[in-house]
């Protein structure tokens, strides 16, 4: 099996000490608007093709969203195209898979004994879960088809895996709980609606404790950064190999923080030292070289690397900002064409207290006003950004620019 991994560490809390996190995970913005999306959609248009259409979108995001938490992202995946639109391989394999297990058991309940075929059913259920986490993990038809790889994941994480079944089934309790609150007399479009908005809740936060499951036991599961994690060793050591074997963290940061002063402007031992920090959490590391890092990135005109390790420490919980001024704009307009306005915004507020009196404030927080009143339709904070650029950068060429956008958003405000 291999992972795409960024940050596993050896400090990951437990899963059973996080099952309020995992109700909660549901309930952040883009999954819940998912769930309400999908609700409202089949009251709308309610239809039996329908709703296979959004089971299968629900199944869709629910192993991105497994696949996310076991590289480490706790953070729910966007609503973008790649995780909503394009591709439906695995819900279409976990379909034929269940369809193809349960045609197994229901040949020997018809020809050799019916008590096998319940054991068989039984042993399936329970291994339900592992099945997931093998698809999720590998992708592969073929591998997760096989239930001897379902139990031999379920052995690798050991008795966990019961209390992982155990709270499966929790969710799957809670889940009919909650359906059951629907009144019987609702209009049976209301009573699909809010069911089907129900369900996505819980299938999504079920696949989450699967990914976290897998991200909390990657070593006893023998799983290994996919390629784009793996860097040049030709400015590796033995010693270094021999830390990273051994799983000394601190001796392997501090040799290769010992390769960077030897070698600086080796991008590869910078990338080695980046992800190998992220993977084990030591994100003091990662905060104190990451900026340089993405200066050199920038440097040499890969942007929009540069701009995905901004991403990655965002979705760390930490703020990590490029040392070079003239980076930002072109980080800035990468993380724009990609549609992640926010993290461009996130990337580009404070510029100004960070470099101060920098020429290259007014044509950023220009753009950045741009994506406030554009694309996050905040008129209010764009003009805020506008204003100031008035108010503090007078004779500046770009002003006039900025004093004609200021009183198109200011106009189209009042006309609204």
């Amino acid at each position: 099996m291999e992972i795409d991994t960024r940050r596993h560490g050896a400090k990951i809390t437990p899963f059973w000490n996080r099952i309020p996190a995992f109700f909660l995970y549901g309930l952040k913005p883009v999954p819940l608007l998912l769930a309400i999306l999908i609700g409202v959609l089949l009251y709308l248009t309610p239809n039996i093709w329908l709703i296979l259409i959004l089971y299968a979108v629900t199944v869709k995001y629910s192993m991105a969203a497994l696949q996310y938490t076991m590289e480490g992202e706790l953070s729910p995946p966007p609503l973008n195209n790649k995780v909503i639109v394009q591709g439906y391989g695995l819900p279409i394999a976990i379909f034929f898979i269940l369809l193809l297990y349960m045609l197994g058991v229901m040949f020997v309940a018809a020809s050799i004994n019916p008590w096998i075929a319940l054991l068989m059913f039984a042993l399936g259920l329970f291994l339900f879960p592992a099945m997931i986490m093998c698809l999720g993990i590998t992708e592969s038809f073929t591998f997760s088809v096989n239930p001897f790889n379902w139990l031999e994941l379920a052995k690798s994480i050991g008795w966990p895996y019961l209390a992982l079944f155990g709270f499966y089934l929790a969710f799957s309790g809670a889940q009919d709980a909650v359906a059951h609150l629907i009144p019987d007399n609702a209009p049976e479009t209301v009573q699909v609606s809010v069911g089907m908005i129900i369900n996505t809740y819980f299938m999504i936060i079920s696949f989450h404790m699967m990914g976290y499951v897998i991200l909390q036991y990657h070593r006893e599961l023998q799983l290994q950064p996919s390629a784009r994690q793996e860097v040049d060793d030709s400015f590796s050591t033995p010693l270094l190999e021999k830390f990273i074997q051994e799983g000394k963290t601190a001796a392997a940061i501090e040799e290769l923080i010992c390769l960077i002063k030897d070698n600086p402007n080796e991008m590869d031992l910078r990338k080695k030292l980046h992800n190998y920090a992220m993977i084990n959490q030591e994100y003091s590391v990662v905060a104190k070289y990451a900026p340089a890092y993405m200066r050199k990135l920038n440097q040499v005109g890969n942007h929009a690397e540069a701009a995905q390790i901004f991403i990655e420490c965002g979705r760390a919980d930490f703020a990590c900002y490029p040392e070079w001024p003239e980076s930002y704009r072109p980080m800035f307009e990468i993380l724009k064409q990609s549609g992640q306005f926010k993290e461009a915004v996130a990337l580009t507020i404070g510029f100004h207290k960070r470099f101060p009196e920098n020429e290259l404030i007014p044509s950023l927080y220009l753009e950045l006003a741009r994506v406030y009143s554009e694309d996050l339709q905040r008129d209010d904070l764009a003009i805020k950004v506008l204003r100031f650029l008035v108010s503090r950068f007078r004779s500046h060429p770009d002003i006039p620019e900025v004093r004609k956008y200021l009183q198109l958003i200011e106009d189209l405000s009042a006309s609204s």
